[in-house]
């Protein structure tokens, strides 16, 4: 059976398949690490914002919110729900942008 490889795996960067990923390779402090990371979430958050778009979605980010506070919201959500950390990357992003912007 074939196996997907990972981000890791491709040597494009690191592999965000949990909360514990995302979090511990976001607590690097390199610029390179935040930059992946910010742009990881903001890429999902995109994605997101499409579902809003074609009716599917609950998450209403303004107009403004910049690639690092929804990182910041995303890490928030992360230490105040540790138990949280072993669902995958996407229901963490998700849950977290739907709670601090859901749609009115």
């Amino acid at each position: 059976m074939a196996s997907v490889p990972t981000l890791a795996q491709t040597g494009y960067g690191p592999s965000y398949e949990t909360g514990n990923d995302l979090s511990q390779s976001c607590k690097d402090l390199t610029y390179a690490q935040q930059d992946f990371c910010r742009g990881f979430v903001f890429g999902l958050a995109h994605g997101f914002r499409y579902q809003v778009f074609s009716g599917a979605g609950s998450i209403c980010i303004p107009v403004g919110v910049a690639s690092s506070q929804l990182l910041d919201v995303v890490m928030k959500y992360i230490r105040e729900n540790p138990e949280k950390r072993h669902l995958t990357t996407v229901e963490i992003v998700q849950t977290s942008l739907s709670q601090a912007f859901p749609c009115s």
